[in-house]
């Protein structure tokens, strides 16, 4: 099995499972707007809901890489509320930066970019057919793992149970990194049909000890069943 190195990109999607729910989004702030504290750590006023803009652009111009940049569009979600944000977010999936905003324009075309774009945006309004999910969902394929194993967790939030079936394909494939997604998406999902999967998955002495290992801790982690 062939491990990919760049793992930390998965641990946002997870983290926002317990910390972004509907009913703690920010006010809608005025344009360009920046509350006091931002400049001094403008990451954690972004995940306070506390930052606009101002802050977040400067933000993805210094990423180092796309993994960081992914990291930032996903913590977008925090700051839903704020119309100048998520209007960004829109000319970012559908025209590219704008000119002026010091964010160079190949930076965006990297596939896991554009699925933590549509993730994000799909979290804040998306519908059941709306492009961003259509976007993840064709991503599950894509020939780079990291794009896939985004898809695969996007899924978990954004999906629903016709995904099942092809994230515990996912889950059987031979790069661990999106399999591994795909078995902790299958979690997020949290559905029957997403509980059997993990069964299967649990109990295929076919899979890599480590995938079935995850799959048993999900289980009682996110099914509270005891003796999986």
């Amino acid at each position: 099995m062939t491990a990919v190195s760049r793992l930390p990109v998965l641990l946002l999607p997870l983290l926002l499972l317990g910390g972004c729910g509907e009913d703690s989004t920010p006010q809608p702030q005025g344009p360009g707007h920046s509350r006091p504290g931002a400049a001094a750590d403008p990451v954690a006023a972004i995940e306070r809901g506390e930052a606009g803009l101002t802050e977040v652009l400067p933000l993805l111009a210094g990423a180092r890489d796309a993994m960081e940049r992914a990291n930032l569009i996903l913590r977008l979600y925090y700051l839903r509320g704020d119309p100048e944000v998520v209007s960004f977010l829109h000319r970012l999936w559908n025209e590219g930066p704008p000119p002026g905003s010091g964010l160079a324009p190949e930076a965006f075309a990297d596939p896991a970019l554009r699925v933590a774009l549509a993730h994000t945006l799909q979290r804040i309004e998306g519908g059941a057919d709306s492009p961003w999910l259509r976007a993840i969902r064709a991503h599950l394929r894509h020939p780079d793992p990291l794009a896939r194993a985004q898809a695969a967790v996007a899924l978990g939030f954004t999906g629903d149970d016709r995904d099942v079936a092809e994230l515990e394909a996912i889950a059987r494939e031979d790069i661990d990194y999106p399999a591994e997604a795909a078995i902790k998406s299958l979690a997020i999902r949290g559905s029957e049909a997403a509980r059997e999967a993990l069964v299967r998955l649990r109990d295929d002495p076919r899979l890599p000890p480590r995938r079935r290992t995850i799959a048993r801790q999900v289980l009682v982690e996110a099914f509270r069943e005891p003796h999986a």
